[in-house]
């Protein structure tokens, strides 16, 4: 339970020397901690997937109340929140013995210059999604996986099979804590990021290369 997933979310360097050129005071991250969130839905993934969501716009509250507590301004959509968002960890999290009940803290960090320009009343917020580096066509998208129990990878893998285009998924090499696959995916890795995000899994993009990180915890 004490592990943390540490999700980071893809960061086009061009559009932040931009930024920090614009204003190199603006060069560090805001945090925000002990954001705590409970969701009951109809299954655990569900649950998780709603809790996370949720706690985006709680930590965007705490954000405000921290950092720009003279701002009005409301919360931006949900796409442009999730730009805003450098990374985030669950410091805690806990399964209900419903299995269908998700409980979770979490420390958010987010872009400075970018929580800047939305508190200012800049909206035209960068597309960071859109600036994923693209792989050449026809090559494989390839995804480091970690987990801690051999039930992990195989909940994992079965979200992976699930998608489309992952019955062709290769394993090119695994461990008891460690795998790396290949998908055919080519550049269209936000789209595969989406479809595991709605099963509850994080697909991140991080040093150059994909990755889903170890979830933490037993979670029994």
């Amino acid at each position: 339970m004490g592990n943390k997933l540490v999700y980071l979310k893809t960061r086009q360097w061009l559009v932040a020397l931009s930024l920090l050129t614009l204003n190199p005071s603006w060069a560090t991250a805001l945090t925000v901690s002990g954001i705590r969130v409970t969701v009951t839905a109809k299954s655990l993934d569900e649950a998780r997937t709603q809790a996370l969501r949720e706690a985006h716009y709680l930590a965007f509250k705490q954000l405000q109340d921290d950092y720009f507590p003279d701002s009005h301004r409301s919360a931006p959509p949900q796409g442009t929140l999730e730009e805003m968002v450098e990374g985030f960890s669950i410091n805690q999290e806990k399964q209900g013995t419903d299995n269908k009940t998700y409980t979770a803290s979490l420390t958010f960090t987010f872009d400075e210059a970018l929580a800047h320009q939305w508190f200012q009343g800049d909206t035209g917020l960068p597309s960071l999604r859109a600036s994923v580096p693209s792989a050449r066509q026809g090559d494989p998208l390839k995804v480091s996986i970690s987990y801690v129990s051999h039930a992990d990878w195989n909940r994992i893998k079965r979200a992976l099979e699930a998608v489309p285009g992952g019955q062709s998924m290769r394993i090119v090499s695994l461990s008891c804590k460690k795998a790396d696959v290949e998908l055919p995916y080519g550049s269209d890795g936000v789209k595969l990021q989406k479809g595991l995000e709605a099963k509850g899994i994080l697909l991140g993009f991080e040093q150059g290369k994909w990755v889903i990180p170890f979830e933490g915890g037993d979670k029994n």
